[in-house]
């Protein structure tokens, strides 16, 4: 029988890193295993989600659930305003 792949997290799956945690604080963490395998997570993902050139255009692609968009998009934005370029984080989200 083949296994069966679902997009939720079981417990001893949980990673410990920013791109979950951020995602986890946007209760979008459901969306961690297909941003990994998109290739987002392997070194420095924070910067790797600023770099994309069209934001709007990779978030539609995920195919999120409905109202899962705009709150990427808002996460995105609040990233951004948190964390220039170099890639120091400043707190609280």
């Amino acid at each position: 029988m083949p296994e069966i792949k679902t997009n939720k997290l079981e417990h001893a799956d949980i990673p410990d890193s920013s791109l979950f945690s951020l995602l986890k604080h946007f209760n979008l963490s459901q969306y961690y295993n297909q941003l990994l395998s998109l290739g987002l997570g392997d070194s420095n993902p924070l910067i790797q989600l600023l770099n994309i050139p069209n934001r709007r255009k990779f978030v539609n692609q995920l195919q999120l659930m409905p109202g899962h968009s705009n709150k990427f998009m808002r996460m995105l934005t609040k990233l951004e305003k948190m964390m220039p370029r170099d890639g120091t984080l400043t707190p609280h989200l």
